[in-house]
């Protein structure tokens, strides 16, 4: 039970401890090899998330937010060109240095000490 919800957490245990219960009281209304399927869901639990459901979970969860942040960062990207087009002004844009005026920075921050 604590390894399948993650032992690093206090929630982890008790999700642990409900799947098992869930699924005995559920499942083994349906099929009678419940104790099987539970072994299955361990043994997708140790190799789909190693930490755990609970840490597994909130890893996840971050995954999906910061690709969720990058699209909308994209898609305001794009309206800001679309808008820059349509009111005929140029676009404000970041420019990234190219990969020599980095190294020169870093050169001169190393030569100042800083």
């Amino acid at each position: 039970m604590v390894i399948s919800g993650g032992a690093g957490t206090l929630l982890g245990p008790i999700v642990g401890a409900a799947l098992v219960v869930v699924v005995k009281n559920v499942v083994s209304g349906y099929i009678e090899r419940w104790n099987f399927l539970l072994g299955a869901i361990f043994v997708a639990i140790v190799i789909l998330m190693p930490e755990g459901l609970v840490p597994g979970t909130a890893r996840l969860w971050r995954l999906a937010w910061r690709k969720r942040e990058r699209a909308l960062a994209r898609s305001r990207r794009g309206s800001q060109a679309m808008s820059a087009l349509t009111v005929n002004r140029p676009l404000q844009s970041v420019r990234r240095p190219a990969r020599d005026d980095r190294r020169q920075s870093q050169r001169r921050s190393r030569a100042s000490g800083g």
